[in-house]
């Protein structure tokens, strides 16, 4: 708007909204941040677990902590809940207000990224390399 005012219902359609100085970020915009940045730090622990110079018993101990992730998706639960993702009027931001995963509560993906990270120290502590 002229004003630089932001109609309400726009709130819900976009990532950021102007302000007075900066953009405003939407809680839309910080989730799919922390997203990326949750992702990027799993597979950086990937990568340092499958090099050849770290210790085999933490390696296992990774291993068997990922697959040990895949049980906190019931992707059978959210297949037969995929309808909900896609309204009639094909807007698909409304996949914003879709929790795929209610069992992971905001103190799990703490307890997961606080896991990721002391992996990443043990390893790196491990060879000497930090």
């Amino acid at each position: 708007m002229p004003d630089g005012s932001v109609p309400v219902d726009i709130w819900g359609h976009t990532k950021a909204v102007p302000g007075a100085d900066d953009p405003i970020l939407t809680i839309n915009w910080k989730a799919r941040r922390e997203g990326v940045d949750d992702y990027r730090h799993l597979q950086f622990l990937g990568q340092e677990a499958a090099r050849s110079d770290r210790d085999p018993q933490i390696v296992e101990e990774v291993s068997n902590w990922f697959e040990s992730l895949k049980g906190l998706v019931p992707w059978q639960d959210i297949s037969s809940r995929w309808h909900l993702l896609v309204p009639e009027n094909n807007d698909f931001d409304a996949m914003d207000f879709f929790d795929p995963y209610p069992q992971v509560t905001v103190e799990k993906h703490d307890q997961v990224r606080r896991k990721a990270a002391d992996f990443i120290l043990r390893l790196h502590s491990r060879t000497g390399t930090t």
